[in-house]
């Protein structure tokens, strides 16, 4: 175990979460395209973790897909949720942060 962190976006957050058990499959709302906002899971963000000491309530991210995680596994912590997307981000111990929409892009 080489303990290294892993950061899976978009494809990645869905096959991460299908390796460890879980369900993808299309959307339920269909093609998720543009800025999002997404809601933290209260108190699954802990302070010091992935997003340091100041945790937001919720995050603008840009999105572009059609298929989503549909039922986590158990192994799985959900931090994050949408009105369009029940598993928006989520994590599996300090080791793998998934996330559906895209923290790469920015507005340039």
């Amino acid at each position: 175990d080489m303990k290294k962190r892993v950061l899976g976006i978009c494809f990645g957050h869905q096959i991460l979460s299908r390796i460890k058990g879980g369900k993808i499959g299309r959307a339920s709302s269909g093609v998720d395209m543009g800025l999002r906002t997404i809601t933290m899971a209260k108190d699954a963000v802990k302070p010091g973790g992935y997003f340091g000491d100041e945790i937001p309530k919720s995050l603008a991210i840009i999105k572009c897909h059609q298929d989503e995680v549909l039922e986590l596994p158990e192994s799985a912590t959900l931090l994050a949720y949408s009105d369009k997307c029940n598993v928006e981000m989520c994590s599996y111990g300090n080791h793998f942060l998934c996330i559906q929409g895209h923290p790469e892009y920015n507005k340039e």
